[in-house]
């Protein structure tokens, strides 16, 4: 096996992308544009904060759709399943896994989706030190 980054759309890992059939009237390309801008080496985590139905989920989601191969999301929604923590840390984990491809050990799988919060959050913690 070689050690080369594999490329893949990472929305398709996340297990709370949302499924939005909207085509927005304004174009967000400048918007996206900006939160693409917000990021740097010191700036690494945005919030958007605004009013229900502002507009946050629909912008995030085409941000990510802009950035499908850096992107790592997670939308927290009213899901009771989906604000559990190992909801957040199995998503994650699938999404930083596919993007260090066989960097990181073969004992880190996490193909069974009901492992325990404590192996999710070892596995989430050796995987962002990989990346």
């Amino acid at each position: 096996m070689s050690n080369h980054k594999i490329i893949a759309d990472l929305s398709q890992k996340s297990s709370t992308f949302p499924e939005l059939a909207l085509n927005p009237l304004i174009p967000l390309d400048s918007k996206i544009g900006e939160i693409k801008r917000k990021f740097s080496p010191q700036n690494q985590i945005i919030i958007l904060e605004g009013s229900s139905g502002s507009g946050k989920t629909v912008h995030l989601a085409e941000f990510v759709k802009a950035n499908p191969y850096t992107s790592f999301s997670y939308f927290i929604t009213d899901n009771y399943w989906h604000r559990r923590q190992t909801s957040f840390l199995s998503s994650l984990c699938q999404q930083m896994s596919v993007t260090v491809g066989n960097k990181a050990e073969n004992a880190l799988s996490i193909d069974n989706l009901s492992l325990d919060a404590e192996r999710l959050k070892f596995i989430f913690e050796t995987l962002v030190n990989v990346l």
